[in-house]
Parts: structure tokens; C-alpha cells; sequence
């Protein structure tokens, strides 16, 4: 084989290697992830923080908020039972003030009655001529153990009858008394009534008004909440991509490196003598190989 046969075949085995060795190195890449520079993830990152002041900020003021709610439902609740007790009372007034003006009418009907006794009394003891209680009856009696019987039951139903007249005058005062009294109580019930009324609408309207600021506030938490959570997903895209980035620049590096620096061979062109040349006075080459001249001894002549 001849000397630029060989060097054509170990060119093209050179060429060969080479397709292989493209052939095995990864394939063509994907695109490079954008890398997020310094500044963006500095302002995502401050984005981020005011959010979370933001947050914090609003969430002290919602829990100030709801106390505050609260206290007024404890509030609304005193006055509630305070203004079920006043109206209790003044229905207890109320039915106090009732009998006692029955009382008092019941009083002023006995009073009545026995007033209307006294004066029939009086009329027939006038008619008769005599203010002598029962005179009629005591001459008329037939013995004088009857008329002393007789005696002494008038005089007990007349003693009687002003009893009875002292008792209904006193009793009427005292009903009158009470009924004076429980209309006063009634009045003051009444008045007491309507202050806790007052009261707890007062107390129901600011619980309801601490309760709207309270929903306002939380509404405004939620929105700066759902801030927060963007502000955070964008931070985390950033670095994130951030890290992708680092990482396929790290791989990239690695499959650069494992590739072995190939360095191309130099070619060498032997010399080529002719089979059958020969130099004068020297033997025939042998084929295809180089041939070393051999120096000869000068001639005499040439001494």
C-alpha cells in the first residue's frame, strides 16, 4: 500500500472519530432560562416584606377590632338583661298599682255601706223621738232581765257599728296609701323602663357599628393577605428561575468538562524511491524502503 493511501485512510478514520465524538455530546440545548437579575429579585423581595407589614399591620387591627366587637356584645348584653329586669318591674308596679285601687274601691264600698247603716240609724232614732239607741226596744221589753239583755245588745251593736266604721276609715287610708305608692312605683318603673330601653339600643347599635368595622377591617385583611401570597409567588418565580439557571449552567460546565481534548496528529510524507533505481556501484534497493547512500573509497586517480 502506498504512502499517501495510508495517510488518505488515517485522515479518514480522524474524520470518523470525530462525527462519533459530535455524535455522542448532548444534542442541541433548550433554551437557557431567563435569569432574574439582582434588582428584580431585590424589588420582588421588597414587594414581598411591605406586604407582609402590610398584613401584619391590618391583622392588629382586626384583632383590636373584633375585642372591640366583643366587649360591646357583653355591653348589649347587660343592658339587655337590665332592661328585662326594669320591665319586670314595672309590670310588678303595675299589678301592685292595680290592687291597690281595687283595694281602695273595695274600702270606699264598705265605708259606704256602713255609712248608710249609721245614717238609717240616726233617721230612726230621730223619727222615733229619741236618740237613745234601740229606746224603742228596751220599753218595750216584759221583764227587767229582758230589758237588760236588750240593753246590752245594743249597746254591742253600737259599739260594733263604730268599729266597723273606724276599721273601714283606716283601711280605706291605707288603700289609698298603697295605691298612692304603687302608682309612684309604677311611674318610676315606668321611667326606668324606658331608660333601659334606651340603653340597649344604644348598646345593640354600637355592637352592630363595631361589628361593621370589624367585617370592613377583615375584608381589607383578606385583600392585603391575597397581596402577600402574589408577592410571594412572584419572589419564589424569580428564584426559582434563579436556580434553574445556576443549575443548568453548573450541568453545561460539567458536560464540558468531561469531553477529553482531542489533539489532531501530525502527518509525516516518507520518501519514495524507485524499486529499480540504484546509485553507481551500489545494490538494489529493497522495495518500497528508504535507502541510507553509502560513501566509497576515491579512486587513485581522483587522489
Amino acid at each position: 500500500m502506498s504512502a499517501s493511501r495510508r495517510l488518505a485512510m488515517r485522515a479518514g478514520g480522524l474524520a470518523v472519530a470525530a462525527v462519533l465524538a459530535i455524535g455522542i455530546a448532548p444534542g442541541t440545548a433548550a433554551a437557557a432560562p431567563t435569569n432574574p437579575s439582582d434588582s428584580q429579585i431585590a424589588g420582588a423581595q421588597s414587594a414581598r416584606d411591605q406586604a407582609a407589614a402590610a398584613v401584619g399591620a391590618i391583622s392588629a387591627q382586626l384583632a383590636a377590632a373584633q375585642a372591640s366587637a366583643d366587649a360591646a356584645h357583653q355591653q348589649a348584653q347587660i343592658a339587655l338583661q337590665d332592661y328585662e329586669d326594669k320591665q319586670a318591674a314595672a309590670e310588678q308596679a303595675q299589678a301592685d298599682s292595680t290592687a291597690a285601687v281595687a283595694a281602695s274601691d273595695a274600702a270606699d264600698a264598705a265605708r259606704d255601706q256602713g255609712q248608710d247603716a249609721v245614717d238609717e240609724f240616726a233617721r230612726s232614732s230621730y223619727m222615733g223621738g229619741t236618740t237613745s239607741p234601740g229606746f224603742a226596744s228596751l220599753i218595750t221589753s216584759g221583764s227587767p232581765s229582758e230589758f237588760i239583755e236588750r240593753a246590752a245588745l245594743l249597746e254591742a251593736a253600737g259599739a260594733g257599728r263604730s268599729d266597723v266604721l273606724t276599721e273601714l276609715t283606716v283601711l280605706q287610708g291605707q288603700a289609698e296609701d298603697a295605691e298612692t305608692q304603687a302608682a309612684g312605683a309604677l311611674a318610676t318603673a315606668t321611667t326606668l323602663q324606658a331608660e333601659a330601653e334606651q340603653s340597649l339600643a344604644s348598646a345593640q347599635s354600637q355592637e352592630s357599628s363595631a361589628r361593621a368595622q370589624a367585617d370592613t377591617i377583615s375584608a381589607q385583611s383578606a385583600d392585603l393577605q391575597a397581596q402577600l401570597t402574589s408577592a410571594q409567588q412572584t419572589l419564589y418565580g424569580l428564584q426559582g428561575a434563579r436556580e434553574a439557571a445556576r443549575q443548568q449552567a453548573a450541568a453545561a460546565a460539567a458536560a464540558a468538562a468531561a469531553v477529553p481534548t482531542r489533539r489532531a496528529p501530525v502527518a509525516t510524507i516518507p520518501s519514495s524511491s524507485s524499486s529499480s533505481g540504484s546509485s553507481s556501484g551500489g545494490a538494489p534497493s529493497s522495495g518500497g524502503g528508504s535507502s541510507t547512500p553509502v560513501a566509497t573509497a576515491p579512486t587513485a586517480s581522483e587522489c
